[in-house]
C-alpha cells in the first residue's frame, strides 16, 4: 500500500547532520505527526466497509478534535518541552481570577477550553477551541468560541502583568499569548500582546488545513509552517520572560516610572 511505503521511507530518512537543535525538534514533530496521519489513512476495513464508515452521519466535534487536532500539538509539546497540555474541558484559571469579587474574595464563573497549553513556568500561554466537527459548522458556535478565546487570551496576558508589576513595561510589551481555533478542517493561529498605549492587540497570524486523506498530504506544509512559527515564537519568549523575571526580582534595576504598575496606572487615568 502506497501510504505504508511512504511511512517506511519516512523513518528510513536520517536528519541532516547540520540541523540546529530547533530544526531537529521540528524534524521530530514532522516524523511523529506524519506517522499518526498514515495510521489514520490506513484504517482497516471489513469487506467493503469499516466501523468508521458506518458512522459517517455522526459529526461529533470532540471526535474530530481528539483524532486529528490533538496529536499535532501534543507531539509539539512532547518534542519541544515548551508547552504542556490539558485537553477537553480545561478550566482557564486566569479568566476566573480576573473576575474575582473583591468584596467576597470569590472567583468568577469558570470558563473552559478544549485545549490549554502551559509554558515552561506553568503559566497559561496557549488556549484552544474546537468549534465544530469535521463536516458541519454552526456559525453562532464559531462566533461565541472566537469571542471566548479572545477574552481568555486577554486574561492570560493580564496574568503575566499581574505577576510582574515591578518589571519594565517595555519588556512586558514583548510578551505574547496565543490561541488556536479549529473550524471544520481549518485551524487558525492568533496572538495577542499589549501596545505602548496599553491597548490589547489581537492578530490572526496563520491558517492551515488539517489533511484527512493521503491525497491531501501536501496540506501538511501549511500545518508544519504553523508549528514552526509557534516553535520559533515560544523559543524567543524564553529569554524575554527570563528578563521580565529578573526585573521583577530586582536583579535588573528598573526605574520606578518605567515599571508595569506605574505605566498601566497612567494608562487607566488617561482613559478616565
Amino acid at each position: 500500500m502506497q501510504e505504508l511505503c511512504w511511512n517506511t521511507t519516512l523513518w528510513q530518512q536520517t536528519s541532516p547532520s547540520e540541523l540546529s537543535n530547533q530544526e531537529q525538534k521540528l524534524w521530530n514533530i514532522i516524523c511523529f505527526s506524519l506517522t499518526s496521519f498514515v495510521d489514520n489513512c490506513t484504517e482497516s476495513t471489513l469487506g467493503s466497509t469499516s466501523a468508521a464508515l458506518t458512522r459517517m452521519g455522526n459529526d461529533y466535534k470532540r471526535t474530530w478534535w481528539v483524532r486529528r487536532v490533538v496529536p499535532v500539538f501534543q507531539t509539539f509539546a512532547n518534542q519541544t518541552g515548551l508547552l504542556s497540555f490539558d485537553w477537553c474541558e480545561c478550566e482557564v484559571k486566569h479568566h476566573a481570577l480576573a473576575d474575582v469579587d473583591p468584596e467576597y474574595c470569590q472567583t468568577g464563573r469558570p470558563w473552559f477550553a478544549d485545549g490549554l497549553g502551559y509554558d515552561w513556568t506553568g503559566m497559561e500561554r496557549l488556549v484552544m477551541e474546537g468549534s465544530s466537527g469535521q463536516h458541519k459548522e454552526r456559525i453562532p458556535k464559531t462566533i461565541g468560541d472566537s469571542v471566548k478565546q479572545i477574552h481568555n487570551m486577554l486574561n492570560m496576558l493580564k496574568a503575566i502583568a499581574n505577576t510582574h508589576l515591578n518589571s519594565s513595561f517595555q519588556t512586558f510589551l514583548q510578551m505574547k499569548v496565543y490561541g488556536i481555533q479549529s473550524i471544520k478542517t481549518a485551524i487558525a493561529l492568533s496572538e495577542m500582546q499589549m501596545n505602548d498605549q496599553g491597548k490589547f492587540v489581537h492578530r490572526q497570524v496563520l491558517t492551515a488545513t488539517i489533511p484527512t486523506r493521503y491525497q491531501e498530504r501536501n496540506k501538511w506544509l501549511g500545518v508544519f509552517n504553523m508549528v514552526a512559527f509557534i516553535l520559533t515564537a515560544l523559543e524567543a519568549q524564553v529569554d524575554k520572560l527570563a528578563m521580565l523575571d529578573d526585573e521583577q526580582e530586582g536583579k535588573i534595576n528598573v526605574e520606578t516610572e518605567e515599571k508595569v504598575q506605574v505605566k498601566l496606572c497612567t494608562v487607566i487615568l488617561a482613559i478616565q
